[in-house]
């Protein structure tokens, strides 16, 4: 596998934390064989040149985990990142058992032309 640094940093993060300076594509194993998988982290997601860069190295498939709300314009921005760079994209967000925490349990997966495959 490879290793990842967030390039994206939020504004408390960057008190703490060191950006990383490359987008990294791996391969990953699979039973149908190998595929280029991407990863993105949280803020990376926001940027139109994140996703693109990915797909120029060769990903096939986009990963991002987070710890944010999901709402309809940051689907539509996920919609939008999988359709214009032909990429799967899977968006992973922490599991909260309790239903009314806006952040948790929500993740979802998206291909570019049949769009929202799971929630």
């Amino acid at each position: 596998m490879a290793t990842y640094a967030k390039i994206q940093l939020v504004a408390f993060e960057r008190a703490a934390l060191s950006a990383g300076n490359d987008y990294v594509v791996c391969d990953l194993n699979t039973k149908a064989g190998i595929v280029k998988l991407g990863v993105l982290i949280c803020y990376d997601r926001v940027f139109l040149e994140t996703t693109r860069i990915l797909r120029l190295k060769g990903a096939e498939l986009t990963v991002i985990p987070l710890c944010d709300g999901i709402n309809d314009q940051k689907l539509a921005m996920l919609q939008t990142r999988t359709y214009d760079n032909q990429v799967g994209v899977v968006m992973t967000n922490y599991y909260d058992p309790d239903p009314r925490e806006a952040n948790g349990s929500l993740s979802h997966m998206m291909e570019s032309y049949k769009m929202k495959l799971e929630q």
